[in-house]
C-alpha cells in the first residue's frame, strides 16, 4: 500500500461533520485540520499537501475569499469546496475562484465514503501530474548539461517542443527557437527528402553548415527520427561538431604541411623503427609510406656512430634532450648522401611515446660550398697575384678589400688586412702627396664616384716622375652599391710609347727620303736609258731594265713596310672569292693558275687583304713557274674546286704553278703546287729581307705576315698536299 494522500482541511471547530471523519471512513487519508485562513497557508509552507478541503463559512473571511488567497501563492494545488450549506450559486462562484471540486457536506456515512473517493481521485490526480512535472524538470535539467540539443515537430515542421539548451548549438534560447516557427527557419538549406524518411524512418548524421545568434559560422551534425509522440511527428537530435571539424582541418592541414615539406619527417620507435613518415622520406628511399613504417631506420646507426653509447637510446630514457649536426654515407636507392639531421623525444603527457627526426638533404649545398671556397681561394690566389693595385670600397667609402700591390704601388706600411674598414677619404689624403697635381687625384675619385661611369686608363703623374694609369668601376654589392678602383704602373710602357714614337718618326723620315730622293733617280736613269736605246742597240740595255725594275719593286715594298701600321683602322664585309679573283688579275702569273674553293665573307681592311693576297700569288708564281719568265702570260682562273690535278688537265694546260684558296674551320689558306718551302726555312720566310730567289725583295711575306697581325689573325706556314707551300690563316672573323 502507497503512502497516503495528505488532506489538508480548513473549517470551523464547531463543524460537523468534521473533515477528521473522512480519515476514519478511509484509511488512505491523512486529514490535518486548520480552523482559519492564516493558519492554512502557514501550514501549507511548512508542510506538504497533496489537497485542500475548505469550508465556505470561515472566520473573519469564507470559502471563496480563502480561495483567491490560496490561488495567489499556490495556483496548482486541488482545492475542493466542502461548504455545510450549498448552492448552485455557492458551486458556480467557487469553480469560478478556481475550485478543483466541489462537494456540498452531509452527515451520512455513505456521503461521507463518496466525498472520500472523490478526494482519493483528485489527490491522486495532483499527485501524478507533480510526479511529471519533476520528471520533466529532471530531464530538462539533464538536457541542459549534455551537448546535443533535441526538438521536435509536427508534420508540417512546427516545433513543438524544443529543448531548454538549444543556445549550447544554436546561440539561440528555447524561446527564440520556438518563436521561428519551423524547422525550416532555423537551418539553411533542406536537410533530407520526406520520402527517405518515411521510408527509412530514420536518417543519421547530416553534416550541414548553420549561422549561430552572434553570426558565427557553426558545423553540426543532425539526426532526424521519426517518432509517435503525443507532442509530434519528428524528433531532430542536433550537435555541435564545430571544434571537432576544426581539430580534424587543423589534422588535415598539418598532415599535408608534412607530406609537402621539402625535408625528411618521421617518428621512430625504440628500435629505431619507422613509425610515422612523410611522403619526402619515402620518396627518398623510392618507396611508400605504408612499406616504410616498420622497416628500421639506416640514418640512426650512422648517427649513433657519432656518439659515444647509445646516444638514440638516451633520447627515450631523458639523459639527452636532442641528438643535431650532419653524417655522411651511403644510403638504399638514394647513393651517398649528406644529411642535416635533428632528432627530440616526442612526449606525451610525461611519457616518451618516440623519437621526432627531421633531416635535410645538403650534399649539394656542400659540394657547392666546397667548389665555392676553392673559387675563393683560386680568386683571392688571382686577386693578390694581379699586376694592377686593386682597392674596393663599400658606398660609406669603406674598405672592403685590397691586394698587396695597392701596398706596393703606393708604398703603404702594413698590409691588405689592415685596411678593412677604414675610411677611404683617408688613405687618399694620405697618399695625395706622391702625385703632382694633387688636386686632379682627389677630385678624380669625386667625380668618378658621382658620375658611377666607367673609366678605363686616367694617368696621373707622380713626383718620383712615375705614371700611374687608373682604371674604376662601380659596383652593385648584395645590399648596396660599391667603387672598384685599379692602379697600374704604366711608366715603362710610357717610355716605349716614346721610344716606339722616335722609331715610327724615323722610319716616317726614312720613307719620305725613299719616296724622293731614291724615285728621282731613278727615274732619271729610266730616261737617259731610253734615249740610250735609241741611240744604239745594247744587249746591256736589258739587263739596266731589269736592274731599275727591282730597284723599284724594293723602293714600293720598303715604303708599304714603312707606312702600314700595326692594326687595322676601318673593316668592310669583303667576298674572299671576288676579291681573289681581283688580285689575280693584278699579278703577272705566267701560266700560273688560280683555284677558288672557298665562299664567305670576311670583315677586313679592303686594301691590306688585297696586299696579302697580291704577295702570296706573286710569291708562289716566282718560286714556282716551271718556265722562262721572258714573255708576260695571264695565268688560268678556276672557281669552285680543289681537285688540282682535274683541273689542271682539263681546261688550262698545266705549264705553270696552280695556286688554290680554300676554306679552314676558322679561315682560310693559299696553297700552291710548287717546290714548296723545307722545314728548317718556314720559321725564317717572314723575316724582312729573306729570299730564296735572286729577283725576290725579300720583303712580300713581310708585309703578308704585318697585314694578318694587324687583323689579329695568326699565320702558319705548313706542306700543301701537293707537296707545295701552304699559307694558313686562323682567328678570322667571318660575316
Amino acid at each position: 500500500m502507497g503512502a497516503p494522500l495528505r488532506v489538508l482541511a480548513v473549517e470551523p471547530e464547531d463543524l460537523t461533520p468534521s473533515a477528521v471523519s473522512l480519515s476514519q471512513i478511509d484509511g488512505r487519508l491523512e486529514v490535518d485540520v486548520e480552523f482559519t485562513p492564516e493558519r492554512a497557508l502557514e501550514a501549507l509552507k511548512e508542510r506538504s499537501f497533496d489537497c485542500v478541503l475548505s469550508a465556505y463559512d470561515l472566520p473573519d473571511s469564507d470559502g471563496v475569499e480563502f480561495l483567491s488567497m490560496l490561488r495567489d501563492v499556490y495556483p496548482d494545488v486541488p482545492v475542493v469546496f466542502y461548504p455545510a450549506r450549498g448552492s448552485e450559486r455557492l458551486a458556480s462562484d467557487a469553480l469560478a475562484a478556481g475550485a478543483t471540486d466541489y462537494l456540498p457536506r452531509r452527515d451520512e456515512a455513505i456521503h461521507l465514503s463518496k466525498v472520500a473517493d472523490r478526494l482519493q481521485k483528485v489527490c491522486q490526480h495532483y499527485r501524478g501530474q507533480r510526479e511529471q512535472r519533476a520528471i520533466a524538470q529532471r530531464y530538462e535539467t539533464l538536457l541542459e548539461d549534455i551537448s546535443e540539443t533535441v526538438f521536435v515537430t509536427d508534420d508540417d515542421g512546427a516545433f513543438t517542443y524544443v529543448c531548454p539548451n538549444t543556445s549550447h548549438v544554436f546561440g539561440y534560447t528555447a524561446d527564440e527557437v520556438s518563436d521561428l516557427g519551423t524547422v525550416d527557419a532555423l537551418f539553411e538549406e533542406s536537410l533530407f527528402d520526406q520520402e527517405t524518411l518515411e521510408n527509412r524512418g530514420e536518417i543519421e548524421n547530416i553534416e550541414t553548415e548553420i549561422t549561430g545568434a552572434t553570426g558565427d559560422r557553426r558545423t553540426v551534425l543532425v539526426s532526424v527520427k521519426r517518432v509517435d509522440a503525443e507532442d509530434g511527428t519528428t524528433l531532430y537530435t542536433v550537435r555541435d561538431v564545430t571544434e571537432r571539424e576544426r581539430r580534424k582541418r587543423e589534422l588535415r592541414q598539418y598532415e599535408r604541411m608534412i607530406n609537402t615539406m621539402q625535408e625528411s619527417a618521421c617518428i621512430y620507435d625504440e628500435d629505431a623503427r619507422f613509425k610515422v613518415v612523410n611522403e619526402y622520406l619515402a620518396e627518398f628511399y623510392d618507396t611508400a609510406r605504408d612499406d616504410l613504417v616498420g622497416k628500421k631506420s639506416n640514418l640512426v646507426p650512422k648517427i649513433n656512430a657519432q656518439y659515444d653509447g647509445d646516444a638514440f637510446g638516451e633520447l627515450f630514457t631523458g639523459e639527452r634532450t636532442e641528438l643535431s649536426g650532419e653524417v655522411a654515407g651511403e644510403f638504399p636507392t638514394a647513393g651517398y648522401q649528406v644529411l642535416d639531421y635533428r632528432l627530440t623525444p616526442l612526449t606525451v603527457d610525461g611519457e616518451v611515446e618516440g623519437v621526432v627526426g627531421v633531416t635535410r638533404e645538403v650534399t649539394e649545398q656542400r659540394e657547392y660550398e666546397q667548389q665555392l671556397e676553392e673559387t675563393n681561394a683560386l680568386l683571392s690566389a688571382l686577386f693578390e697575384a694581379l699586376p694592377v693595385g686593386v682597392l674596393a670600397e663599400d658606398e660609406s667609402r669603406r674598405v672592403l678589400a685590397a691586394n698587396e700591390r695597392f701596398f706596393e704601388l703606393f708604398d703603404m706600411p702594413g698590409g691588405p688586412d689592415d685596411v678593412i674598414g677604414v675610411d677611404c677619404e683617408r688613405l687618399a689624403e694620405e697618399a695625395r702627396d706622391i702625385f703632382v697635381d694633387e688636386a686632379e687625384f682627389l677630385e678624380g675619385i669625386d667625380e668618378r664616384i658621382d658620375a658611377r661611369d666607367p673609366v678605363d686608363s686616367e694617368e696621373l703623374v707622380l713626383e718620383d716622375e712615375r705614371t700611374f694609369a687608373r682604371s674604376y668601376r662601380p659596383l652593385e654589392l648584395p645590399d648596396s652599391d660599391g667603387h672598384l678602383w685599379m692602379y697600374r704602373d704604366v711608366t715603362e710602357q710610357k717610355e716605349r710609347e716614346q721610344t716606339l714614337r722616335r722609331e715610327r718618326d724615323r722610319l716616317d723620315e726614312f720613307a719620305s727620303v725613299v719616296s724622293h730622293d731614291l724615285r728621282n733617280p731613278l727615274h732619271v736613269a729610266r730616261g737617259q736609258l731610253e734615249l740610250a736605246s735609241e741611240d744604239c742597240d745594247s744587249e746591256h740595255h736589258e739587263t739596266v731594265v731589269e736592274a731599275l725594275d727591282r730597284m723599284s719593286t724594293l723602293i714600293d715594298d720598303l715604303l708599304m713596310l714603312a707606312r702600314e701600321g700595326e692594326q687595322v683602322s676601318e673593316r668592310e664585309p669583303i667576298d674572299l672569292a671576288t676579291l681573289v679573283e681581283s688580285c689575280w688579275q693584278n699579278v703577272e702569273t705566267n701560266s700560273a693558275t688560280m683555284q677558288v674553293a672557298i665562299d664567305r665573307t670576311v670583315s677586313a681592311d679592303r686594301n691590306r687583304l688585297r696586299q696579302l693576297f697580291e704577295n702570296l700569288f706573286r710569291n708562289a708564281v716566282e718560286h714556282g713557274s716551271t718556265e722562262p719568265d721572258t714573255d708576260t702570260h695571264w695565268g688560268g682562273l678556276v672557281r669552285g674546286s680543289t681537285d688540282t690535278d682535274a683541273q689542271a688537265g682539263q681546261d688550262v694546260p698545266r705549264q705553270g704553278v696552280t695556286i688554290t684558296v680554300g676554306e679552314l674551320a676558322d679561315g682560310f689558306y693559299v696553297a700552291d703546287d710548287g717546290p714548296g718551302i723545307p722545314p728548317e726555312d718556314r720559321d725564317r720566310v717572314f723575316e724582312v729581307g729573306y729570299s730564296t730567289i735572286d729577283t725576290g725583295t725579300g720583303f712580300g711575306l713581310s708585309i703578308v705576315e704585318r697585314v694578318a697581325d694587324a687583323h689579329g689573325w695568326d699565320v702558319h706556314v705548313t706542306e700543301s698536299e701537293a707537296g707545295g707551300a701552304r699559307f694558313e690563316f686562323t682567328g678570322v672573323d667571318w660575316v
